[in-house]
């Protein structure tokens, strides 16, 4: 599942209302969204990760993002942003269920520094493996991208959260628990 805060009521909040609108987005595709109050932010941290809309909505409430994954790490369920094995699209593409949608890096970055793991990237156009699929693709525009075997970065506890295209060419995003990092 997917959470985003898609808004912010202050006219709802200043009501005494719950003013923190979180968007949903099911596994299977489903969406609704919820008003949600400050103790429905910590519950559902609580139950499904400290997702980043969750975070977010928490952080417009003046709560403490901080404690939050805190208590989440401490007695939350563990199932959130773990290893899973990449299910690539037919040209190769691939994005992990827990993974936000689009997010400027400055966002990304915060979130995963408050969440605790470590990123890195691996670009297609610096592995020398995928040098045949790199001309393919800049020369021929094929997307597809599915020979391309991205190359863990040293170091244990490395699983992929996405592979995608950037403006820069075909990238593979890694993650790790810092608690893991050897």
């Amino acid at each position: 599942m997917k959470f985003r805060l898609s808004e912010f009521n202050t006219t709802r909040y200043s009501r005494g209302a719950d003013a923190a609108r979180v968007d949903i987005t099911e596994d299977d595709g489903d969406q609704h969204w919820l008003w949600m109050s400050p103790r429905d932010i910590e519950k559902n941290v609580m139950l499904f990760g400290p997702h980043l809309g969750f975070l977010q909505a928490a952080a417009r409430y003046s709560m403490k993002p901080q404690r939050l994954v805190k208590q989440w790490r401490e007695k939350g369920d563990k199932r959130f942003l773990q290893p899973v094995k990449p299910a690539r699209s037919e040209h190769g593409y691939w994005r992990h269920p827990d993974w936000p949608d689009e997010e400027s890096d400055r966002v990304m970055t915060d979130w995963l520094n408050i969440i605790g793991y470590e990123i890195a990237c691996g670009w297609m156009d610096g592995d020398k493996d995928a040098e045949s699929i790199l001309e393919r693709c800049y020369g021929n525009g094929d997307i597809d991208i599915l020979e391309w075997q991205p190359k863990q970065p040293e170091g244990e506890g490395w699983f992929i959260v996405s592979i995608h295209d950037h403006e820069d060419g075909p990238v593979c995003i890694w993650l790790r628990d810092k608690g893991s990092a050897a």
